[in-house]
């Protein structure tokens, strides 16, 4: 692991914990800003590649349920999708 993963591991874990402390402004529900703060740390771990993306891609799957956000059905869903299996397969096909 190299200089930049391990600073994208850690500015994505703390970026997760900030938003978990955040106070919640009154129009938005407490659930949201959980679920920005894992969107934000997955982005932040993508862009650094601190671990592998495949690993990565399925942190929502992992940590939506741990951290009570609703709609990990939807997520999983998503995973499923046609595009995206097309996406991953364009991905993998050019790192061959």
């Amino acid at each position: 692991m190299n200089k930049g993963q391990l600073i994208g591991l850690g500015a994505g874990i703390v970026t997760l914990v900030i938003f978990l402390f955040l106070p919640v402004p009154d129009s938005m529900d407490p659930l949201a800003i959980k679920a920005a703060g894992i969107t934000l740390m997955v982005a932040i771990w993508w862009v650094s590649e601190a671990i592998p993306i495949a690993a990565t891609a399925l942190m929502p799957l992992l940590l939506f349920p741990v951290f009570g956000v609703p709609g990990t059905k939807t997520t999983a869903a998503n995973y499923g999708n046609l595009y995206v299996k097309c996406c991953s397969f364009y991905v993998n096909k050019r790192k061959v």
